[in-house]
């Protein structure tokens, strides 16, 4: 079959199957290698795990690119290319334990108490605002819960 092809026909078959024998030869012992530890758990999955850990900061920073036109304007001023990180999203004000309002700065223990208290004695909060009628919460300590929770009514 190969006497009935012209030369140049000829000479690229024999080319293509060098090159592959070359590139099975270097490849076979990392496909074996590789195959080896995909079949033992116990082997493959501290290396998943690993780069797993590797590679989870950088899909934090994924949302933090900032598009073309804005990379644009920051350039002539001179500020950073990365964004902001975004705030967590807000909890809501009527699933809050006390220990979990005892987190907050400025909201102690029976702070925290009363707050629980008055949403069960009243009904649950319908606006961030009313937090101001607990005694002892002033302006300061409602920005504080604004920033972490906010009154959403269930139906």
């Amino acid at each position: 079959m190969i006497e009935a092809l012209n030369g140049f026909t000829r000479a690229l078959l024999i080319l293509n199957f060098r090159v592959f024998a070359v590139l099975f030869f270097l490849l076979y012992p990392i496909l074996k290698l590789v195959w080896g530890i995909l079949k033992r758990p116990w082997l493959r999955d501290p290396i998943i795990q690993g780069v797993a850990l590797t590679l989870a900061p950088l899909r934090d920073l994924r949302h933090r690119i900032p598009e073309k036109s804005s990379i644009e304007n920051e350039a002539d001023r001179g500020s950073p290319r990365l964004l902001p990180a975004p705030s967590p999203p807000k909890r809501d004000i009527n699933l809050a334990t006390v220990e979990e309002l005892r987190g907050i700065e400025g909201v102690g223990f029976v702070r925290a108490l009363e707050i629980v208290e008055y949403r069960e004695r009243f009904g649950q909060y319908r606006r961030m605002e009313e937090l101001g009628l607990i005694r002892g919460i002033g302006a300061q300590t409602l920005k504080l819960l604004s920033e972490t929770y906010e009154a959403i009514p269930s139906s």
